[in-house]
């Protein structure tokens, strides 16, 4: 099936960051310590029996600082040419896949998903989280990091000079995915997860959507 404008935009986007040799800013766009917080959250979740999934891992810059704390992680990402370049372990393994419809029959602790689903419409996002119900222990925990609109959903789609690229995301209203959340019968907290110097936009405000199954 052909892409639409949409989709291309999003691919063409992302082949331009496969020749960016520093790993975290090919995926990350910029150096931050914003990976400091998102371990630092991570953290709680987790313990060395752990099993993880994270769903659009891109190089492997989460994988890189958990995995000699958990049991195993497995990352998910559309692009073989980030994997072919992620951070190897003997805890991690890789497999290309679309995040929108990846399911396996494993079950997992915990289920990541950052920096995602501004690329994803609202039908995608359900899918997705579908499908991790389907994977995650009764215990466990899926965490969905992302930028959101603050006081709309928005879409950008245009020329950025900052990256060099047409750039298309849609920064969802942070209430609208708690909403869809609950329908699907997860329980829902929401974090402010970075100090306010690494919310650079007025317009977007970034949190952590902590989801956990409704007994």
């Amino acid at each position: 099936m052909a892409m639409s404008r949409k989709e291309r935009s999003i691919d063409d986007f992302f082949r331009t960051r496969f020749s960016v040799e520093n790993n975290y800013v090919a995926v990350r766009y910029r150096e931050n310590n914003r990976i400091d917080y998102d371990i630092r959250l991570i953290k709680r979740y987790i313990n060395h029996h752990s099993m993880v999934l994270d769903l659009g891992c891109g190089t492997g810059i989460i994988e890189e600082r958990l995995a000699g704390d958990v049991y195993n992680i497995l990352g998910v990402d559309k692009y073989k040419q980030f994997l072919n370049k992620a951070y190897r372990h003997p805890n991690v393994v890789y497999k290309t896949g679309d995040v929108v419809t990846y399911c396996d029959e494993a079950l997992y602790d915990l289920i990541l998903s950052f920096g995602v689903i501004q690329y994803m419409d609202t039908d995608q996002i359900n899918s997705m989280l579908q499908n991790c119900s389907k994977m995650l222990l009764d215990s466990g925990h899926i965490i969905i990091k992302a930028q959101f609109g603050i006081k709309e959903a928005f879409t950008v789609d245009k020329y950025s000079e900052e990256l060099g690229s047409h750039y298309y995301a849609c920064y969802h209203q942070i209430d609208d995915i708690v909403s869809a959340c609950k329908k699907l019968s997860y329980s829902v907290e929401v974090i402010d997860i970075y100090p306010e110097y690494l919310n650079r936009w007025e317009n977007t405000h970034d949190y952590a959507v902590i989801l956990r199954k409704v007994k």
